[in-house]
């Protein structure tokens, strides 16, 4: 909903600016309509190229970010598992520490990669996982086999939490985003001085003041998977509070 009013306010500003300019310009725009169009021809190519590109790393990253979410809890569930499945008294040693790492994974881990920072207390948390099955005994061959197994898929889980919290905190560097954020400017303000009637340009400058900036809502807003309006999926780590 943020994203929809900010896109009408700046389309009903830039109409204004375009109206103003139509009215209060000091130089004959009917001469510059030939060269301004070919400028937004070469112009809009590139934009929608730049435009492009960001969409399809932000969403790929939106899509890594949610998807390694799943991985990492689909490796510890099968991790608890094992645990159940290969030992004869349970290992409730092992389960404890993954449903506290889950409870931690969702709180506060997931407000730190929200603002980009790391969260030291998740990184205790999956080291007690860690921890607690390498301690963990084994009294028959059978339950033996079954340890070797279980750390590989905990070795397996780490790899793929590191994978995740890297993936989760990659955004848009400041300066690209600033320069995308420019060259939307520029196009929309250069949309206002082409040659047409006054209710003609005001209606253009605003359409594409509109779609343009609910366009840079949406990259903004998939660059950050764990805040705004779309988020990645709490849902597998969820689960893993209920083993």
């Amino acid at each position: 909903m943020r994203i929809i009013v900010r896109a009408v306010l700046a389309a009903m500003l830039a109409a204004a600016v375009a109206r103003v300019v139509h009215l209060a310009s000091p130089f004959d725009l009917h001469e510059a309509t030939k060269s301004l169009s070919a400028f937004l021809h070469v112009y809009g190519a590139i934009y929608g190229t730049l435009l492009a590109f960001l969409i399809f790393v932000v969403w790929g990253q939106f899509v890594a970010a949610e998807a390694g979410v799943a991985r990492e809890a689909k490796a510890l569930q099968e991790l608890a598992a094992l645990c159940r499945a290969g030992r004869r008294d349970g290992c409730e040693e092992v389960l404890q520490p993954i449903r506290e790492y889950a409870r931690i994974a969702v709180g506060s881990e997931w407000k730190g990669l929200a603002e980009g920072k790391p969260t030291p207390a998740a990184d205790q948390a999956f080291l007690a996982i860690q921890t607690a099955v390498l301690r963990s005994s084994a009294s028959t061959e059978a339950e033996e086999l079954a340890r070797a197994t279980i750390i590989r898929v905990a070795e397996r889980a780490a790899a793929l939490r590191a994978e995740r919290v890297a993936v989760s905190i990659t955004r848009i560097p400041p300066t690209l985003w600033a320069t995308l954020v420019f060259a939307s400017g520029l196009l929309c303000f250069s949309i206002g001085l082409l040659d047409a009637e006054p209710l003609a340009s005001t209606y253009m400058t605003a359409g594409m003041t509109l779609v343009v900036v609910l366009l840079l809502g949406v990259i903004a807003d998939m660059d950050n998977p764990f805040d705004g309006t779309f988020n990645a999926s709490r849902v597998p780590m969820e689960a893993l509070k209920h083993l």
